[in-house]
């Protein structure tokens, strides 16, 4: 499978998308992230905020996908 080039802006909804498939709450996501829950509500609800960072360790940590950029490569990994 080829990867997906994505832009910067698209990250908040994938990241929202692997939150929702994870079956995790936002505290328990944000706990394990080590992250407040009002930052991980702000990354997952806000794509106008700059939480790139935060969005891409979701992306990676629970979408068993690989972010690269600044182009924002999607390489899906092997099971």
């Amino acid at each position: 499978m080829m990867p997906a080039l994505i832009p910067e802006s698209e990250l908040q909804a994938r990241a929202r998308a692997v939150w929702e498939a994870s079956g995790l709450t936002q505290r328990e996501m944000s706990s394990a992230l080590g992250v407040s829950q009002p930052a991980l509500s702000n990354a997952l609800n806000k794509p106008a905020l700059s939480l790139t960072a935060l969005r891409i360790q979701i992306i990676e940590q629970y979408g068993d996908t690989r972010v690269s950029g600044p182009l924002y490569q999607l390489d899906p990994s092997s099971p």
